[in-house]
């Protein structure tokens, strides 16, 4: 069903190369297919696409996929709309963070950055062509998606590795700041604890020493009284 349809469509509207349309074509190409660069065959898979999804569904009831890909519906010309945005979108927040970075983070004084610049190109790269390759699927377009898709996920495995030694460097001063700062802290404490028994033993020996006289004089007393009768006095 698709086949003929797709057969007789670049037969009646193309030229023998179908990419051009012929001087008698039916075929109404819209301004944006026309800049995007859809070609006479093109617009006879995409016409023919629908028409056979349309008899699907009314006999089988079903979508069928098409060179192995689901029918979508073109907008302003983009094959997967919905997936051209995204792309676009996730280009545009890398393009941003990446301006964030060259402002904020110089060469000179954290020269580790000069990876992320590197990275940072290799991800809008894969989404730039992300986003081409879902507004126009040719063969080229897909290779180039793949191939940069790819790339931005080898681009992620390396930075995981370069970030975790960053981690490992900047850890071992905090390390030592740390241990030398516990060992200050451990001298203050043994400090003032010297001094806190210092002080305490200060206080308690006037106490001491006055209930010694006070047990003292106690005794005295007592053996004079008892001492006192039987010497004759």
């Amino acid at each position: 069903m698709y086949q003929n349809c797709l057969k007789f469509c670049i037969k009646g509207n193309c030229t023998n190369d179908g990419y051009r349309f012929s001087p008698k074509s039916s075929i109404q190409q819209d301004f944006w297919c026309k800049l995007i660069g859809w070609t006479c065959s093109d617009e006879c898979r995409y016409i023919c696409m629908w028409n056979t999804v349309e008899k699907f569904q009314a006999q089988h009831g079903y979508v069928p996929k098409f060179h192995g890909k689901w029918p979508f519906t073109r907008m302003l010309g983009m094959q997967e709309p919905a997936s051209a945005i995204a792309s676009m979108l996730n280009l545009a927040t890398n393009a941003y963070m990446y301006g964030r970075i060259r402002s904020e983070f110089t060469v000179r004084k954290v020269p580790i950055v000069l990876f992320w610049h590197g990275f940072a190109l290799v991800c809008m790269n894969a989404w730039m062509w992300s986003t081409i390759f879902h507004t126009r699927d040719t063969d080229f377009t897909e290779f180039m998606d793949y191939a940069c898709a790819l790339s931005m996920v080898m681009g992620l495995f390396i930075a995981v590795i370069v970030r975790w030694v960053e981690m490992l460097y900047y850890a071992v001063p905090q390390q030592e700041e740390v241990r030398s700062s516990s060992t200050r802290i451990t001298a203050t404490v043994l400090r003032d604890a010297r001094a806190a028994s210092v002080l305490r033993e200060n206080r308690l020996r006037p106490q001491h020493e006055s209930q010694h006289i006070v047990w003292s004089g106690g005794l005295y007393n007592m053996a004079v009284l008892v001492l006192l009768p039987l010497s004759g006095w």
